[in-house]
């Protein structure tokens, strides 16, 4: 689904007015049974309007566990290497 929109949020992001701030968000389902780490943007478009993207939303493995820190950057990898 993202992929249909990337090139749209990276042309978005090249002419960004502000600085891209980025900002993860983690959610967990009752019981363990999925937990998420949502990837958001922030920054001011070309009209001076204020833009919050959703750029990813990769599955955290090991959830509640020790380490959990580190698996959230980990996940965030690949989002952060396009």
């Amino acid at each position: 689904m993202f992929e249909n929109f990337e090139l749209i949020i990276q042309e978005e992001i090249y002419t960004a007015r502000s600085c891209i701030h980025v900002s993860f968000d983690r959610w967990g389902s009752k019981y363990k049974k999925l937990s998420v780490v949502g990837v958001i943007i922030h920054f001011i478009n070309v009209k001076y309007k204020a833009v919050t993207r959703l750029i990813g939303l990769p599955e955290l493995l090991g959830y509640r566990k020790p380490g959990v820190g580190k698996s959230c950057s980990m996940s965030s990898k690949p989002i952060r290497e396009r």
